[in-house]
């Protein structure tokens, strides 16, 4: 749980996970976890198809503790590229790109994502039952998460949805997600404004999304 890691100038291309989350890459517990200039090409979690889950076809980050000691930990992903990286699964999928989960507990009680300066293009989390969320990044977090200058393109869900960032309502964490570009000159939390769209899912708990100010071109 203390661990420190950090990954740079790496390609990752072409991995697949068949269980739960992270084709390219997975932290689960805490520790630190530091990803920079590196790209994520072609990267695929494929999970059961009659009713499994899927997060983060790229990078799956899950923070929880079951032990005894508590553990606190934080992840940063910057100036790193994602690209065609793609979640199926049957029953739920999230997260084309990132998929994030930090739950607070006893023994889980701090966590802070920070993702920034990065490159989203084609990522996608497919159809499900439950339907997908989060072409390029999904979130479900009690804590605090900054999402900042990156840029989105061309990130979908359910086969065709434009959508780039999704949060889960319940996850209690605020989201900072300013000074993005979403592929257009207006809110993406607006209904059929923007290409790329951001999204709240769910109407019980705490958490929130900020995406203003946003670029412009």
């Amino acid at each position: 749980p203390s661990n420190v890691i950090r990954i740079s100038n790496c390609a990752f291309e072409n991995n697949m996970s068949d269980f739960l989350g992270g084709g390219a890459l997975a932290m689960s517990g805490g520790g630190t976890l530091t990803v920079e200039y590196c790209t994520f090409t072609n990267n695929a979690v494929v999970a059961d198809p009659s009713s499994g889950s899927g997060t983060g076809g790229a990078i799956s980050i899950d923070y929880y503790s079951s032990g005894s000691v508590p553990v606190s930990g934080n992840a940063t992903v910057s100036n790193c590229v994602f690209s065609n990286n793609t979640v199926t699964a049957g029953f739920a999928t999230s997260g084309g790109a990132i998929g994030l989960r930090a739950s607070h507990s006893a023994q889980s009680p701090a966590f802070y994502t920070k993702i920034e300066k990065n490159r989203f293009v084609n990522n996608s989390a497919g159809p499900s039952t439950s339907g997908g969320e989060g072409g390029a990044i999904a979130v479900s977090s009690s804590f605090p998460v900054d999402i900042q200058y990156n840029s989105f393109s061309g990130n979908t869900i359910d086969a065709g949805v434009k959508e780039a960032l999704s949060i889960r309502k319940f996850g209690d964490g605020a989201v900072t997600a300013t000074n993005n570009w979403w592929s257009c000159n207006t809110n993406p939390q607006a209904d059929g404004t923007c290409s790329e769209r951001a999204r709240i899912i769910g109407t019980v708990g705490g958490g929130t999304l900020a995406t203003s100010p946003w670029l412009m071109l």
